[in-house]
């Protein structure tokens, strides 16, 4: 299944959004192993500036982790008042302890 929609990432608009292809290299960098069989692949964002972040959900906590090919980890932010959704860039420690917390 393919989902596509249009949505605002950082200063670039996406191009899409894939349930389709789940990429676990990017979670593996970060979680270990038994950390890994918690948590579900949700999709990942094609940014217009070539940027892939693969989305992942943590099922204890609910908690999603946004990470980048090279682990790079990334804050969802839902914009307010007319303001676009972003993502910012955050450290990749303090996106771990968000989810398992």
């Amino acid at each position: 299944m393919v989902w596509w929609c249009w949505i605002i990432l950082g200063l670039s608009i996406t191009l899409e959004m894939r349930v389709d292809q789940i990429h676990w290299a990017p979670l593996e960098k970060l979680f270990s192993v038994n950390e890994c069989q918690n948590v579900m692949g949700m999709g990942q964002v094609r940014c217009s500036r070539g940027i892939v972040l693969h989305l992942y959900k943590h099922r204890p906590t609910r908690r999603y982790i946004n990470l980048d090919a090279y682990g790079n980890a990334y804050r969802f932010r839902s914009g307010s008042q007319g303001l676009p959704h972003t993502y910012e860039a955050i450290e990749p420690h303090e996106a771990k302890h968000h989810v398992l917390s």
